[in-house]
């Protein structure tokens, strides 16, 4: 991680946990959608998007490195719909939600705590799930009604930057 700076290490991390979402759900098949982002039009009914980040940082060490430790923060935005009678389809959609999040969840904070391996060059020293909200609504497409479970989920990660001289 030598000579890594604020802003690359932001985009390495938004980069780290969007390659490990790929990695847990590949986007050869429709049944869970990973995008960079807002969504297109075009979705399948359950999806997950990666946006804004951002970062606190306090010195490390006063040595020639001028090392800093940041921490970085990352909103995930996650969402299920489900057709049908709003009874069942509402948990249905939510327990649907908590999986694929649980999936991400337990990756980053016991499979792959420093995200190593998936952008060239760069870990942290750890990563977790720091906190989530979540919502539920009605909808209708085609007159069909259903219903859609929605979380934002914000994953935590510790770095050490430092400088070469």
């Amino acid at each position: 991680m030598a000579g890594m700076s604020l802003t690359i290490a932001a985009h390495q991390y938004k980069s780290a946990l969007h390659a490990a979402a790929l990695a847990l759900w590949p986007q050869d098949s429709d049944e869970f959608g990973v995008f960079w982002g807002q969504a297109g039009p075009s979705v399948p009914d359950q999806w997950v998007e990666f946006h804004g980040s951002d970062n606190a940082t306090e010195p490390a060490t006063m040595g020639s490195n001028r090392t800093a430790e940041e921490t970085l923060n990352l909103e995930t935005h996650w969402f299920v719909q489900r057709w049908g009678d709003a009874k069942y389809t509402g948990p249905e959609a939510e327990s649907y939600l908590f999986a694929r999040l649980g999936q991400l969840e337990q990756y980053v904070r016991v499979t792959n705590t420093t995200l190593a391996g998936l952008v060239d060059g760069f870990t942290v020293r750890q990563c977790r799930l720091a906190t989530y909200a979540t919502d539920d609504a009605a909808m209708t497409r085609n007159n069909s009604a259903g219903r859609m479970a929605a979380a934002i989920a914000i994953f935590e990660a510790k770095v050490r930057l430092t400088i070469t001289t």
